[in-house]
């Protein structure tokens, strides 16, 4: 398998790791002789038809802030005119236009390569013309580290979908605004406090607004709703989209004495909304700290959860090396 990686932040170079340690595991259990043919990062490029030297692109990356000596703005033509078999897309996720992933995903759809990416943007604009573009050409669209990272979110309600109408899906999908609301709660601290916290170990971006202000849980109830539920579905469907900025010390203090918890919840109904909540503290969505969890209501089965207290680059990694085996195993 022939891979082309955009995108090369801390999930690439996280699966990149995960690579290098599986590989002998995935060539004896999966037949996958992987090798990474082209890095582009913002700022460069490197090529090797014969496989890139993964451990001297991580240490360059590290050392000089890029990849190799090309350009990023060869890195089109490259997805086109490469023999590689699959494009890894990460470039960060603009919900709006869903650029510049949309871009590339596009071009390596129509060049006949299969794509896997975790990048939310690209599904959460044009996801219907991506699935025919995919489908047209015969090529498999794989996203499920976008939802959950290394935990099967998609899949699992897939599953509980076979049978059945899923009719309600609820989820809390978002790890930083749950940390933040979880250290208003038991440390008693203010938001923006609470938020230095979230940075400090390495959980929150330096712009945090798609995390607190509602938008990547947007994004993933989105996605959700269109893979399980079969919807046609795009951000600008969620409303409301609420913010955490605006939850005081205060608000948290007296819903702790009521025995509640606040907490962001994305829900996928009749409508696709964002809001937050309050809890009882028993209820199984009253999770604390970076964890997530997933709700599907089932027609006749009734509901069912799947959660996850694991987090970080080398989780999304791992779905990302998944959903790479999922197009070997279908390919042979």
């Amino acid at each position: 398998m022939k891979i082309i990686m955009v995108g090369f932040g801390v999930v690439g170079r996280a699966l990149t790791r995960l690579i290098q340690t599986r590989a002998i595991d995935l060539n004896r259990n999966h037949d996958m002789n992987v090798k990474i043919t082209a890095i582009a990062d913002s700022k460069s490029l490197a090529i090797d038809r014969a496989g890139l030297k993964l451990g001297r692109i991580l240490s360059l990356k590290e050392k000089k802030g890029v990849v190799g000596p090309g350009t990023a703005e060869d890195t089109h033509s490259i997805i086109e005119e490469s023999d590689a078999d699959v494009v890894v897309e990460l470039t960060p996720t603009d919900p709006r236009t869903g650029e510049p992933g949309l871009e590339y995903m596009t071009a390596a759809l129509k060049s006949g390569k299969h794509v896997v990416t975790a990048n939310k943007g690209p599904l959460v604009t044009a996801y219907p013309n991506l699935r025919k573009l995919a489908d047209k050409n015969g090529v498999q669209l794989k996203y499920s580290a976008a939802v959950g990272g290394g935990n099967p979110v998609l899949a699992f309600g897939e599953i509980c979908a076979s049978s059945e109408p899923v009719t309600k899906v609820e989820a809390i999908l978002n790890r930083t605004s749950n940390y933040i609301l979880t250290q208003m709660e038991e440390e008693g601290i203010a938001f923006e406090t609470a938020l230095r916290d979230a940075r400090r170990i390495g959980l929150a971006e330096p712009d945090p607004s798609l995390d607190v202000d509602g938008l990547d849980q947007a994004c993933k109830i989105v996605i959700v709703a269109n893979h399980v539920m079969k919807r046609t579905s795009y951000i600008t469907d969620v409303n409301p989209i609420q913010s955490i900025r605006a939850v005081s010390p205060e608000r948290v203090a007296e819903a702790r004495r009521r025995g509640k918890k606040i907490r962001m919840v994305g829900v996928a109904d009749k409508t696709l909304e964002v809001r937050l909540v309050e809890l009882d503290e028993r209820d199984p969505f009253a999770i604390r700290g970076s964890a997530d969890v997933t709700r599907f209501h089932c027609a006749f089965s009734g509901a069912k959860m799947v959660a996850s207290s694991v987090g970080g680059p080398s989780y999304t990694a791992a779905g990302l090396l998944r959903d790479l085996v999922e197009v070997q195993s279908s390919t042979r």
